[in-house]
């Protein structure tokens, strides 16, 4: 059963700096499955609850701009899956 999806999330991380150029951060995202194709009939008839994910990361930044991150999205209508992103980080330094 293979269904494409859209996931809008909204993330929270809270950063500790260990050094001038080096943070972790541990967070939680939340966020709703859209179907974008594949096998329509597994998403038939799945309440909104379902569709909701929710998901743990943990990670560290570098030089307040390079973000490596892992994560475990738990969703309710399928198995969950772990995820590891590379990200850019924009107005990450403090003032």
């Amino acid at each position: 059963m293979r269904v494409k999806t859209l996931i809008p999330s909204i993330l929270f991380d809270y950063n500790q700096r260990l050094s001038n150029n080096f943070s972790i951060l541990v967070g939680a995202g939340i966020g709703f499955m859209f179907p974008l194709g594949g096998d329509e009939a597994f998403l038939e008839g799945s309440s909104a609850s379902e569709m909701l994910n929710i998901y743990p990361r943990i990670g560290i930044e570098l030089y307040d701009r390079l973000r490596f991150t892992a994560e475990y999205r738990i969703a309710l209508i399928e198995s969950g899956y772990a995820a590891i992103t590379l990200g850019y980080v924009f107005g990450g330094r403090p003032k």
